[in-house]
């Protein structure tokens, strides 16, 4: 039996060889929906099912919100986390990390160099099951005010900045940033190198010291500090049998009562799983979409590939039917046409597995954005398992229909073609499903296409091309003082302003877009309205930005009204703003906004409000997200209390060729001064548009492979019906048919098949654009100018793909036909 088999295989492996370009046309197709496939697999694999942390499903990360108020995140502050911690019954525990990762500058081993840290609270790490590397965590007593300075290390850090020094625990480093001048801090732990949280954080610091000592640092009062700001973001691990909905109710019943305690607007909790806060929400979505739509092309690939074996099967039919009239059994002959597909799926297989491995091992350099794990994505055992189990079961399906087709089940005369006509039929059925698959995948690679050209069409309120941006983390115990800050910022604006090829240059609070939706938020009064609390509260919250002058001319944002600041705005002059177009509207709707005033909060020694007159009004600008417009405050900086770290620049040329003479300016006026994360304007807006454009990037390749698949299908489906009507075409020809009602003839066969498709592909479309919902920018999921221009133009393509075999039709020769069977 087996050296039967290994017979038939021999001879399916032969049949296939004498026959290349159809074998290599098989196996192309399957390898092509195999290697996608794979490559989505080891990226889900890696990217999803792979995390920092133990359990993840259990654990939520939280923010406030107050939607009544235009307030969609509102972080959270030290002490309303502290009572969430000790009041809720629904965690675990609690933890508080840093909505954004803070600065500090590392001193002592080497030049100065800027360091990413995250402020936690002491029970960060235990929340989140992760245990150290080396060393020890936080204990509650470190996170005192006024204990000792501590620091945990990041793998990586430890192991670039320290050579992975296993003697490192115990000792100390010296950081500075939002500390008074450099500082000791003894390290008591390393992470170890999987924990990325929150991404990006080099090092962990311990929260309420770090907010107590800001506060005590400038004469504030600890616990209203504590109470009133905003900056943390909260990560809990349910408790075993709570579900996420009674975790948010109980947690916005406790900010109720803390609102009525304390006397601001309720709001209430935000809560999203922990693997959705890691990868990003669109990340995650874009993925599974992905993978969906893999799916679908490997669905158009089977129909395809069955299509041919089914073509190839049939015209085999005549052959078949002689060996079942010489006795061969039926088994045996569905055998041989089953080991066809078998073949194809397994070379099919391996393919698709190479062309995935190296897909994968190019994938992180090519990849639009960073992704959490992608650089791991590999192709495992697990992974190659299934994918050669899903390219043989592939094969084989696609086999098995071409196989009860075509296999005789009688031993009648040889002269009868077998299936025929059912096998147009069915072939035909299956050009119907590729078309209205592949039309699915195109529908939403046009609104992903469309959501991304609005995405990139959307007024900035400035222009990115030609502006570099770059950081300047002050070294506090080289300038501490105020005034001696302000001349080295002043001074390094006008030497960068100075160098060729450079047009203007300015810095300011926070460069658009680098820290997502997080940002300094202010509350405002507008002059005439109640000078009270929840005055401040009932409006919504602005963008807060402190700048230099000459900052809306080097980003390009244009003047509506007013004036730019000048030198003049300065500490004992006027105090004055410009505003962003929309709080101009909101501060008085029927007139100008200029010579208004507005009080953000401030106060003047005596505890006096500080008002701001409006000097000038600038259009809108998008600091938080490409999606997200914002109210905008802009302040002159010498009239604030906030030293600016981020420097702009407008380059004449190409600006990224300033790095060196900008990193060279900055060490001209002080050689110890860092400079950190030297980066385009347009690369920052680009970092903000990469899920979308990677998403639609991905799609349309997915829709273009699908589509070319189905047109192919079209063609071999309409070219065998051709071969098969031969001698009908033939007749009809002699009995005076014209080439043109021949090649008509033709073309509505394949049309029809083409608008069933169309039909099908239309409301499949219409569910795959549901999943879509959530990734599309200013577009409508149903929108049906992309439905109705689409569907047209995989119409017109299937008309082209149609017109080879008809044209062909059309030039039979009546003689010929008739001779042809």
């Amino acid at each position: 039996m087996m050296q039967g088999l290994w017979q038939e295989l021999r001879l399916s492996l032969r049949g296939l060889v004498r026959q290349p370009a159809f074998g290599l046309a098989a196996v192309s197709v399957l390898s092509l929906a195999i290697g996608a496939n794979a490559t989505l697999l080891g990226v889900v694999k890696a990217v999803l099912f792979r995390s920092p942390i133990e359990r993840p499903d259990d654990v939520l990360v939280m923010w406030e919100q107050d939607l009544e108020r235009d307030r969609p995140l509102v972080e959270v502050s030290y002490s309303n986390f502290d009572d969430l911690r000790e009041e809720s019954a629904s965690f675990e525990d609690l933890a508080a990390f840093s909505s954004v990762n803070w600065r500090h500058v590392l001193t002592g081993a080497g030049e100065p160099d800027a360091v990413s840290s995250a402020a936690v609270s002491s029970n960060f790490f235990e929340t989140l099951s992760v245990r150290p590397h080396l060393g020890r965590t936080f204990s509650a007593e470190d996170d005192e005010p006024g204990a000792a300075e501590v620091v945990v290390l990041s793998f990586g850090f430890w192991r670039e900045r320290f050579g992975g020094d296993p003697d490192l625990v115990g000792r100390t480093i010296d950081l500075e940033g939002d500390t008074n001048g450099i500082e000791p801090f003894t390290v008591i732990g390393v992470m170890p190198r999987e924990l990325d949280f929150p991404r990006g954080a080099e090092i962990w610091t311990p929260v309420r010291g770090r907010l107590a000592g800001a506060a005590l640092a400038r004469s504030y009062g600890v616990e209203e500090v504590l109470r009133r700001l905003n900056v943390l973001f909260l990560v809990g691990r349910l408790a075993p049998g709570v579900e996420r909905a009674h975790a948010e109710a109980e947690s916005n019943g406790i900010l109720q009562r803390l609102a009525e305690t304390h006397g601001w607007p309720a709001r209430t909790i935000v809560t999203t799983r922990f693997t959705d806060y890691y990868l990003g929400g669109s990340t995650r979505r874009s993925i599974l979409v992905l993978w969906g739509s893999v799916g679908l092309l490997l669905l158009v690939a089977c129909f395809n590939l069955a299509g041919m074996l089914l073509v190839r099967a049939s015209a085999r039919a005549r052959e078949l039917a002689i060996r079942r009239a010489l006795g061969a059994s039926r088994p045996r002959i569905f055998r041989q046409v089953l080991l066809d597909g078998l073949w194809i799926g397994a070379a099919g297989g391996s393919l698709g597995a190479a062309l995935a491995t190296l897909v994968l091992a190019l994938l992180p350099a090519v990849a639009p954005f960073d992704v959490p794990g992608l650089a791991e994505a590999r192709l495992d055992g697990l992974a190659l398992v299934l994918t050669t189990g899903i390219a043989l079961a592939v094969g084989s399906a696609s086999a098995l229909l071409a196989a009860f087709r075509a296999t005789p089940r009688t031993t009648s005369s040889p002269a009868r073609v077998v299936g025929a006509p059912e096998s147009r039929a069915l072939h035909g059925s299956l050009v119907v499903l590729e078309v209205a698959a592949a039309l699915t995948l195109i529908l939403g690679a046009g609104l992903m296409a469309r959501s991304l050209r609005n995405l990139y069409q959307t007024d900035l309120g400035y222009e990115p091309e030609g502006v570099v941006t770059f950081e300047v983390p002050f070294v506090e115990s080289r300038r501490p003082a105020r005034p001696e800050q302000d001349r080295f910022l002043d001074e390094l604006v006008a030497h960068i302003a100075s160098l060729p090829g450079v047009q203007s240059a300015a810095a300011a609070y926070l460069r658009p877009l680098e820290t997502g939706a997080v940002g300094m938020d202010s509350s405002f009064i507008i002059e005439g309205q109640p000078v009270e609390r929840e005055t401040a509260e009932s409006n919504p919250l602005v963008n807060w930005e402190a700048v230099t002058p000459g900052y809306f001319r080097t980003m390009g944002i244009r003047h509506l009204e007013g004036r730019d600041f000048e030198e003049s705005d300065r500490e004992g002059g006027l105090p004055v703003a410009i505003v962003g177009e929309s709080l101009a509207r909101r501060m008085s709707p029927a007139e100008s906004a200029m010579g208004k005033r507005l009080w953000a909060g401030e106060r003047d020694a005596d505890g006096a409000p500080v008002w701001r007159t409006v000097v000038g009004v600038v259009e809108d600008a998008r600091y938080r997200g490409l999606t997200d417009p914002r109210l905008d405050l802009y302040l002159p900086y010498r009239q604030t209390d906030t030293a600016l770290t981020d420097i702009v620049v407008r380059a004449s040329g190409d600006s990224l060729q300033l790095a060196a003479s900008l990193r060279a300016a900055v060490a001209a006026i002080d050689p110890l001064q860092p400079v950190d994360s030297i980066i385009t304007l347009r690369a920052l807006v680009d970092r903000a548009a990469a899920p979308w454009r990677f998403t639609a990037s991905l799609l349309g390749a997915f829709a273009v492979i699908a589509l070319v698949l189905s047109l192919s299908g079209l063609f071999s489906v309409l070219a065998y019906s051709v071969s098969r009507r031969t001698k009908e075409i033939g007749v009809r020809v002699a009995l005076g048919a014209t080439a043109g009602q021949v090649r008509s003839l033709i073309l509505r066969q394949g049309l029809a098949v083409v608008a069933m498709g169309l039909v099908l592909g239309v409301l499949l479309g219409l569910g795959f654009a549901r999943s879509l919902s959530d990734l599309l920018h200013d577009v409508d999921p149903f929108d049906l100018e992309t439905y109705a221009l689409l569907s047209v133009l995989v119409a017109g393509a299937a008309l082209a793909a149609s017109l080879v075999p008809a044209s062909r039709a059309a030039r039979v020769d009546p003689m010929e036909a008739l001779r042809h069977e």
